[in-house]
């Protein structure tokens, strides 16, 4: 039976508990994850059990590190949580105290991960702001020079889970466009390109549908966040001719078919 997160409760003043630096770690190891296990997934069903400060996963190994916010509940996740089954899983976790800062190869903070940037409240902030998150590397209080050493995919996980991208949660259902008739090599990069200067466009709110290999079906689906957006694109685009000749189609997207179970 899957392990409840713990009633909020006042936090015990931490005593120093023997067995070192790992023993008093907010760093916790989850093993024996689900192999598509990603950063967001692992965000939402760890965060119902202690704040987290950071997650870094270990690509191909289904595990992955969590820095929680105090000693506390790296500790009650740790001896509560270790063999049992976490709430939005059907398996049980390994669960054990990370190893310390340097201990391991790729088990340093930030590398793939989410890295807290010093702000306000955090040890070693560099002038004002508030604190924000980081998918690489912090070295020292830089303008930015160079590249990030995390992965671009982390970083949109990341944004999309936290909710800060405008549209949050879009419906599909609404402000949405029907498109047909596009070439087999489209990509939704391509439908951004086209349809965003219409109007603003919610993550992921550019789809083309693709085959098995790859290439596009021929279809794809648009979402805006206002409607004059979707309606402007609609009469713009809709009969554009295509280079072999035929046309291309853009209509207001109808709604979704009810699967079994889901009502009449």
């Amino acid at each position: 039976r899957p392990l409840r997160a713990p009633a909020a409760r006042a936090p015990a003043a931490p005593a120093p508990p023997p067995g070192g630096a790992m023993a008093q770690s907010s760093r916790v190891y989850f093993g024996d994850l689900p192999a598509d296990t990603d950063e967001a997934t692992a965000s939402a069903i760890f965060g119902a059990y202690g704040t987290i400060k950071y997650i870094k996963m270990l690509e191909g190994k289904g595990a992955c590190i969590i820095e929680f916010q105090s000693h506390e509940e790296a500790k009650w996740i740790v001896e509560n949580l270790n063999g049992n089954i976490a709430q939005g899983l059907s398996t049980p976790v390994r669960v054990e105290f990370a190893r310390p800062f340097g201990g391991g190869k790729g088990d340093a903070a930030g590398v793939g991960g989410w890295t807290p940037m010093p702000g306000p409240g955090y040890p070693g902030a560099c002038g004002g702001g508030a604190a924000r998150w980081s998918p690489y590397p912090m070295k020292g209080c830089g303008g930015g020079k160079g590249k990030g050493a995390g992965s671009i995919s982390v970083l949109k996980k990341g944004l999309q889970y936290a909710g800060v991208l405008p549209g949050g949660k879009w419906n599909n259902e609404q402000n949405a466009l029907f498109v047909s008739g596009l070439p087999a090599d489209t990509t939704n990069a391509d439908l951004y390109d086209i349809f965003c200067p219409f109007g603003a466009i919610p993550s992921q709110g550019a789809y083309a549908m693709s085959n098995p290999d790859g290439t596009c079906k021929g279809i794809g689906f648009i979402n805006y966040l206002e409607a004059i957006s979707a309606t402007t694109a609609m009469n713009t685009l809709n009969g554009t001719v295509m280079p072999d000749g035929t046309s291309l189609r853009v209509q207001p997207k109808g709604p979704s078919k009810k699967t079994k179970g889901e009502g009449k």
